[in-house]
């Protein structure tokens, strides 16, 4: 007992950001047809009031709690179940401005004519020397980046900067932020930002439930860095909550859709995250009602954001001399983030684009440009004195972002391979340009779809017809780059099947994983986040994995929910779920396998036995 408890000790010390202090327990469960240990929390009985679980979003955010076992969002006033996340200071005469947040400051951006804080989250725990260039495309703000002297050109190619080089500026040289629109040299921290964002999340929370809230459990990427994790945990504090848990999204998407409480059987589940301003992808391996999560990959810099910044290239294209000014540049950057989310719902859009920038400066709102459907008179690309007159097709944003639609494959494609995924529909290189030609033959695509939306022309013959023809020489030297990864994949093959069957000498009772090589199916298929909400990706998911997406769960409200999950968890209920990272989960089957080997696990406990550290054993991270 004294080694098995020194092994969950270190498995406990090894998992990072547990911000709650809480006494920890070893219990008995079922996984894989042997015993297994699981590592539970029970809530400090000094903690007093509740827990809320907080997605704090590049461009949206949103609230939630445990309402018994039931997540439910908390509505906030004038913004819904999710709010905006831009902030806008209005002080004058040199007062201390009183912040903004969600559509009002939305509003108030659009009628004073000014400028407001968006898509913080892209910042956050960045260093100034390395601010990404996506990130300068899209943010509505200056950066306040160092003088930095113009190196010379030389040809080797600029090495991207390692972990360590970007944890050190972050610390020594971190980003600040101040208004295009104000000669104010004030200077303010994202996290200052982002902590005046949870602050009106928790107010509302604290109105609506008429409780202290004294914990919260927030939603991060799963491939933030350790700064950009304390950057968060700093805007919590700065909130007011000290006792934070960050939890990965694609941990929360699992607790939110109740992954682990399908089948008996296993499954492997790809969680596909693509929100305002990031993308992370990862596949969770679900058994007997625990989940581990297998690998993930994704891209810091990608999201909705850089759709809209491809739509407002081209409105810009069309409008030639508008979008000079810092003003009339953020309107219509925040236009065709409206035109996106309109096509997401609807096959085509009639636009009243204003032709001068002091136009663009004075609408009041982003939609002000879409025309209503009742005028019948409407013809493309007219024009009268003030306005230009286009009509957009959803085809046509989706083949302006065909660039962005391609960049999700690889994250994809890597999380499969880790995994040993199967991609049925990954088997050219077109599959993009095949799923957006599908357009509406696709049973999958019914999920983004209003009941009353007609269906145009499209066939299954599309998906052939839509196969661009290839240059000769590229397609041989495609072909010999397919014989070759041949050749190793079935060399590896060789080299797994010798190696299975040494395992099985050894060892004939344990369960072999057949991770990597033989590809096993992927049998559901999870979405998060607003930006997923554009056909285009649920076809291009249901081509590549050849299942339709889950849709039992709101994607905007899924990461706010799985982390009021996790609150529970937390407190100990294990009717809530459980989810494992992969160094729990790694840790967890060193555990099993050493006690199987040195006496094996029936013979320590009962099947309702639990075995606990003491009264006096309490961590604290």
């Amino acid at each position: 007992m004294v080694r098995l408890a020194s092994f969950a000790w270190i498995s406990l010390q090894l998992c990072k950001n547990f911000h709650f202090s809480s006494t920890f327990s070893v219990q008995h469960h079922s996984y894989h047809g042997i015993n297994t240990l699981l590592m539970s929390t029970e809530a400090g009985e000094d903690g007093g009031g509740i827990g809320v679980g907080i997605d704090l979003g590049t461009t949206n955010s949103a609230i939630s709690f445990l309402d018994g076992n039931v997540p439910r969002m908390i509505s906030i006033p004038n913004n819904g179940n999710t709010m905006s996340s831009v902030v806008a200071y209005f002080g004058e005469n040199g007062e201390d401005p009183a912040p903004l947040v969600g559509n009002d400051a939305v509003d108030w951006e659009s009628t004073q004519n000014r400028s407001a804080y968006r898509h913080v989250k892209r910042i956050m725990g960045t260093g100034a020397d390395y601010v990404p260039k996506e990130t300068l495309d899209v943010v509505p703000y200056s950066i306040a980046i160092p003088m930095i002297e113009e190196p010379k050109k030389t040809k080797k190619k600029k090495k991207k900067p390692s972990l360590q080089k970007l944890l050190e500026n972050a610390h020594d040289n971190p980003v600040m932020l101040s208004l295009l629109s104000t000669t104010n040299a004030e200077r303010v921290s994202p996290e200052k930002i982002s902590a005046v964002i949870l602050d009106r999340l928790l107010s509302e929370a604290r109105n609506q439930i008429n409780q202290k809230i004294s914990r919260a459990v927030i939603g991060v990427p799963a491939y933030f860095n350790d700064a950009q994790r304390d950057a968060t945990v700093r805007a919590a504090n700065l909130a007011g909550i000290d006792k934070v848990k960050l939890l990965r999204e694609p941990e929360a998407a699992a607790l939110a859709y109740g992954v682990d409480k399908g089948s008996d059987n296993e499954e492997l589940v790809l969680v596909f995250d693509l929100g305002g301003g990031t993308y992370d992808v990862s596949i969770l391996l679900v058994e007997r009602g625990l989940t581990e999560i297998v690998c993930t990959s994704g891209d810091s810099q990608l999201g909705g954001s850089n759709f809209d910044a491809r739509i407002a290239n081209f409105l810009k294209g069309l409008l030639v001399g508008c979008g000079r000014s810092e003003t009339a540049s953020d309107s219509i950057l925040r236009t065709a983030e409206a035109i996106r989310i309109y096509l997401s719902n609807n096959r085509s859009v009639k636009l009243a684009l204003p032709l001068t920038d002091r136009d663009w400066s004075s609408q009041n709102s982003a939609g002000d440009v879409i025309l209503p459907y009742a005028i019948d008179d409407f013809e493309s690309r007219s024009k009268n004195s003030t306005h230009f007159f286009y009509e957009m097709t959803r085809k046509e944003m989706e083949s302006l972002c065909l660039a962005e639609l391609k960049m999700l494959l690889r994250p994809i494609r890597e999380v499969a391979i880790m995994a040993g995924a199967l991609l049925p529909g990954d088997t050219r290189p077109s599959i993009v340009e095949s799923a957006l030609e599908i357009d509406g033959a696709f049973s999958g695509e019914e999920a983004f779809y209003k009941e009353n939306d007609e269906l145009d022309d499209s066939s299954e013959a599309a998906l052939d017809d839509a196969v661009p023809e290839l240059d000769l020489t590229a397609a041989k030297k495609q072909q010999q780059r397919g014989r070759k990864k041949a050749r190793q994949t079935a060399k590896k093959e060789r080299k797994f099947r010798e190696e299975t069957k040494k395992a099985n000498e050894v060892q004939p009772d344990a369960k072999i994983r057949g991770d990597g090589i033989s590809g096993r199916p992927i049998t559901r298929l999870v979405l998060v986040g607003g930006a997923t909400r554009m056909p285009a990706i649920g076809r291009l998911l249901t081509a590549l994995t050849g299942c339709p997406p889950v849709k039992t769960v709101d994607p905007d409200e899924a990461v706010a929910l799985g982390c009021a999950v996790h609150v529970g968890v937390l407190d100990g209920n294990e009717e809530m779920g459980t989810v494992l990272n992969p160094m729990q989960a790694a840790l967890l089957r060193a555990v099993i396998e050493k006690e199987k080997r040195e006496g094996g696990l029936d013979d320590m406990f009962g099947d309702e036995d639990e075995f606990e550290f003491g009264e006096s054993e309490d961590f604290t991270f």
